[in-house]
């Protein structure tokens, strides 16, 4: 059985809305008590909109589309209403 934290706020998991993550989506869901939400990217400034509006504790990003986890990963750390 999957262990789980105590975690209210959503759980993303970045990339193209694939059956993969919107399984992996539904997998978090049922077996935990974790809300895993599959958000499409489509470019920087609708996932911060997306970030900003759900506010997620976990930001899983699929590195099988072409996103540059290097290049978001800097993205959220220059965002200071994002880290704080």
């Amino acid at each position: 059985m999957l262990q789980t934290l105590s975690i209210t706020q959503p759980v993303f998991i970045v990339g193209s809305n694939t059956l993969f993550e919107e399984c992996i989506s539904q997998l978090l869901t049922t077996r935990t008590s974790l809300q895993a939400l599959s958000i499409k990217y489509t470019n920087e400034l609708a996932l911060l909109d997306d970030i900003a509006l759900h506010q997620p504790q976990v930001i899983i990003l699929n590195e099988s589309v072409l996103l540059s986890p290097i290049f978001l990963l800097e993205l959220f750390f220059s965002t200071h209403w994002l880290t704080g």
